[in-house]
């Protein structure tokens, strides 16, 4: 089963994209999509109409209060303030720290060039 959960892309070291994975079952496939009509909202559903993902393709440009229109329109539970892109990842604050293959460790506010994903569940 995939859990809840928000993952957001960084690039040179700003939200770039956010996924907010439903509660579906894992491998679940996404057979269609429905954007927004500004397309900064996608959804995507399962075979079976179940809504099992949402697609934020602006984190910084799509308040919380928004998304969680749309959550309550899908019928899914309203996400918290405290795990919201704009609230918890576009603030200035330490840096997570991110462990790298080699073993070494860097900033995750590193060189301009530098792209990550972070996966906040939702507890």
């Amino acid at each position: 089963m995939t859990e809840r959960s928000l993952q957001v892309t960084y690039r040179n070291g700003k939200a770039f994209a956010a996924y907010l994975h439903l509660l579906h079952q894992t491998g679940e496939k996404s057979v269609k999509t429905v954007p927004s009509a500004d397309g900064l909202l996608v959804v995507d559903y399962a075979q079976d109409g179940k809504p099992i993902g949402v697609e934020i393709t602006a984190p910084s440009a799509v308040p919380l209060d928004r998304v969680n229109r749309l959550l309550a329109d899908l019928g899914e539970t309203p996400r918290a303030s405290n795990l919201w892109v704009q609230s918890s990842l576009n603030q200035k604050s330490e840096p997570l720290v991110m462990p790298q293959g080699d073993g070494a460790s860097r900033r995750a506010d590193g060189p301009p060039t530098t792209e990550r994903s972070d996966v906040l569940p939702e507890r």
